[in-house]
């Protein structure tokens, strides 16, 4: 049973979430990362936004821009709150009391029915690199705005990321640029090598892995990234809320 107190602190966390919702939401509107997010994401044509992984917006500041830059974006759309649907594991009760009774958004474990691929939007704040996997393989996104593919997993090797992620490895590498091969030298500008240095350079050089991605079956062919060059600055307010963004168009 929640005491009276109890009730009136609760309240007051999701009044002063509330005050702190509006000054994120201007604070955003006015800055060049929203005026770049508007040029990148407002031709979409969408009617939902599902958002993963935002963490908990009373407790974390992170969490509280990020939910201000979606109800933004939706705003430019035309999406209404109704068509927000979050979850995360850590939402905690008033979490959940301000994003249903004040945001007027709905909280899913698992995806509506009606939130169709074509029509939604995936925002994954700093999303851990498993639940792309896990979303690639079971809710086919095409839209998402999260992690840059890239950059997230620059700390794995091709091999690596192929064995523990193959569907994130396989659109990976679909955006990436084929590697351009060096021209082979003509035959007057072969330089002169020992046989003892051509027995240690062919030793130390690095033979890139064959891998063979038609294994792994998927729904898209390809996907395209754009980079948001304003989301990180040394005068943003919102710290490192953004950083890492990207939008990525999921080609079927």
């Amino acid at each position: 049973m929640v005491s009276d107190n109890d009730s009136g602190k609760e309240d007051q966390l999701v009044s002063s979430a509330q005050v702190k919702l509006v000054k994120y939401r201007n604070v955003l509107k006015e800055s060049k990362f929203f005026q770049e997010s508007q040029d990148i994401l407002g031709q979409l044509s969408i009617k939902y936004i599902r958002c993963l992984a935002l963490g908990s917006p009373i407790d974390m500041t992170n969490a509280m821009y990020q939910l201000a830059y979606i109800l933004e974006i939706m705003d430019i759309l035309s999406i209404p709150t109704k068509n927000l649907s979050l979850y995360d594991p850590i939402f905690n009760t008033n979490d959940e009391k301000f994003l249903i009774d004040i945001v007027n958004s709905t909280i899913d474990e698992q995806i509506p029915t009606h939130f169709a691929p074509e029509s939604t939007l995936y925002f994954l704040p700093h999303a851990p690199i498993e639940l792309m996997e896990t979303l690639l393989d079971t809710e086919f996104p095409i839209y998402v705005l999260g992690n840059d593919v890239v950059s997230h997993t620059d700390g794995f090797t091709k091999r690596k990321l192929f064995e523990k992620y193959p569907k994130v490895s396989k659109l990976l590498n679909q955006i990436s640029s084929p590697i351009k091969l060096q021209q082979e030298p003509k035959q007057d500008e072969v330089p002169f090598q020992t046989p003892k240095s051509r027995s240690r350079k062919n030793r130390n050089k690095f033979v890139e892995p064959v891998i063979d991605y038609t294994t792994v079956p998927v729904y898209f062919s390809g996907c395209k990234i754009v980079r948001f060059k304003q989301s990180v600055s040394k005068d943003a307010v919102w710290g490192n809320a953004f950083s890492d963004l990207a939008y990525h168009l999921i080609s079927e």
